[in-house]
């Protein structure tokens, strides 16, 4: 008999609070906003209506980004050398030289010094390798030692090794030999290629885990103008492509647009590029006015006015970073609207002017279960 009155009793104070409108379904509760680096003004919309919601709540934590410098290089291309050790007046009838799965011969594409020179031999074969056709055209660049019997092979674009061979190794050694034989055949390779960070000719640039927002500021250095298309000592706007690579604006509008910086390299000529560049980003530190929340509603999604206490609202709400000043731990700034009698409610921030903000919106709606 206890056990029930117990549950009746239970029933009618669950039925008295759904039958009084104090019994609520929750029907929001995630983040509005995700923010690891906001250096742009943006607004983040939320359908209230769609969503069922009558009542809505939200909590803001702001603090400064947590960015570092970050570095990029362009990459190295593959080198290698062939040596003329000798150079008899018959020459090397079907000697072949190899690069990239393309031979130039003996005789037909480069000719031997009739008076025994190696140096003349030495010339005749970087000129046969620069004028080839085929898959050698435009993959390496050659050119003849202050000596006169070295060739040396650059690559004209890096990031990529390449196959070499000669069929008279005694007389014109490879470098980066693989393996040879007693006939004289020898087998080498065009190596210290290095991938470049930057897609060359493309707007994309590879940084593992770079962190950057939409608009975030950085300061563009190097030492060198291999890369064109920036230029060093220039504050740029990231525009991120995903969390491993970004692309660069001019302007932080430009970069809300999508309007992207195409790097490009000038051309490679003979022995350049044997080592790789560096370039660096810097994010820059927050100065200038602080940054501010404003929330708006609207019942249309387009035409949105102020949530203010004269709208029937909550207060307009700021949170102050001070002039370039590091706040790691966050302001926490909380709303909380009660019943909002509109289709739509969104977040407008006003960003700092210079560097960026960390900014998370944590929001919570329910709606009266009758």
């Amino acid at each position: 008999m206890k056990k029930l009155i117990k549950n009746w009793g239970s029933f009618i104070l669950v039925w008295g609070l759904v039958a009084t409108g104090f019994a609520f379904v929750v029907e929001y509760n995630q983040a509005l906003v995700s923010e690891t680096a906001l250096g742009v003004n943006k607004t983040y919309p939320l359908p209230i209506g769609s969503l069922r919601v009558e009542k809505m709540s939200f909590t803001a934590v702001c603090s400064s980004a947590t960015l570092t410098t970050d570095t990029f290089t362009d990459g190295v291309a593959s080198t290698g050398t062939i040596t003329i050790s000798s150079s008899p007046v018959a020459g090397f009838p079907g000697a072949v030289i190899c690069i990239n799965n393309q031979c130039v011969v003996d005789g037909v594409n480069w000719f031997h010094d009739p008076l025994g020179y190696s140096s003349g031999t030495a010339l005749s074969i970087a000129q046969a390798i620069n004028i080839a056709t085929g898959p050698m055209k435009g993959v390496v660049v050659a050119t003849v030692a202050a000596s006169g019997t070295v060739i040396y092979t650059t690559a004209t674009s890096v990031g990529f090794n390449y196959v070499t061979y000669t069929s008279s190794q005694p007389a014109m050694t490879l470098s980066n030999l693989v393996s040879s034989n007693t006939i004289g055949y020898a087998s080498g390779a065009m190596t210290g290629a290095v991938a470049s960070a930057v897609t060359l000719n493309s707007p994309f640039i590879n940084i593992p885990n770079h962190g950057y927002g939409v608009g975030s500021e950085v300061l563009y250095t190097t030492n060198t103008n291999r890369l064109t298309g920036l230029t060093s000592g220039t504050t740029y706007y990231t525009i991120p492509v995903n969390a491993n690579s970004l692309e660069l604006s001019a302007t932080s509008t430009g970069a809300v647009a999508g309007l992207y910086i195409i790097p490009t390299t000038a051309t490679v000529a003979a022995n350049s590029y044997v080592t790789k560049s560096t370039y660096t980003l810097t994010p820059l530190t927050i100065l200038g006015s602080t940054t501010s929340y404003k929330w708006q509603v609207s019942n249309d999604g387009v035409n949105w006015i102020d949530y203010t206490t004269t709208a029937g609202g909550v207060a307009v709400s700021s949170v102050t970073i001070l002039s370039g000043a590091y706040v790691a731990t966050g302001t926490v700034n909380s709303w909380d609207f009660g019943y909002i009698d509109y289709a739509y409610v969104r977040l407008n921030v006003v960003a700092p002017p210079t560097g960026e903000v960390k900014l998370s919106v944590w929001g919570s709606g329910n709606h009266s279960n009758p």
